[in-house]
Order: structure tokens, then sequence, then C-alpha cells
């Protein structure tokens, strides 16, 4: 398994249809079945790790956005989702759907 120092090390992009994770020197597809978990480690950073056949491949500790942190869903105003502002909670949600289109729709 490969641990990520930080997020902004890692960029995820969309190629053939299909979304990449490169950390570094490596690469690779997010693949249908694969899954990711996130889980709070101590103060507001998380760690998302991405599993395949329940086997950690990728994981880094990560700060959510202070949007996150501060405004509550429940008063939250505008028409932004809290992935907008959480790379992590993105990824995890693509991944439950790996056949959303870019508009965000299912």
């Amino acid at each position: 398994m490969t641990s990520g120092r930080a997020l902004w090390f890692v960029a995820f992009h969309r190629r053939d249809g299909r979304l990449w994770l490169r950390d570094r020197w490596r690469r690779f597809a997010l693949e249908p079945g694969m899954t990711a978990e996130l889980t709070d480690v101590a103060g507001p950073r998380r760690r998302l790790t991405i599993l395949s056949d329940g086997e950690a491949v990728w994981s880094c500790v990560y700060w959510p956005s202070l949007w996150n942190i501060l405004i509550k869903p429940e008063h939250d105003f505008t028409a932004a989702d809290l992935e907008d502002f959480d790379l992590g909670l993105l990824v995890s949600n693509l991944l439950r759907e790996l056949g959303r289109d870019d508009s965000g729709s299912a």
C-alpha cells in the first residue's frame, strides 16, 4: 500500500472515461469494485483510503476545507454540496457511483 503524505501531492483526473489517481510517480485507474473509506483522524483531519477487494491500495491524511469544518449543512444557504469543498468526499462518492457523469447527476 502507498500512503501519501498529504492530499496536495495527489491529482485526480479523468482520461478515457475513467477516473485516475496520481501520487508523485504512481498512477492508477479507479476501477469498478474499488471503494473508499473516509475516517476521522486527530482534530479535523481525515484519512482517505482506497481499497480494492478489501485490501488498502492507497491512503492519504488530509485537511478538509474550512467550509466543511465551520458550516453545518443545516445552516448552508448555497446550492453547494459538501463534496464541492472536500476532495476526499468527492472521490469516495465517485467510487460509489463510477457511472456518474461530469454534471454530478447519477
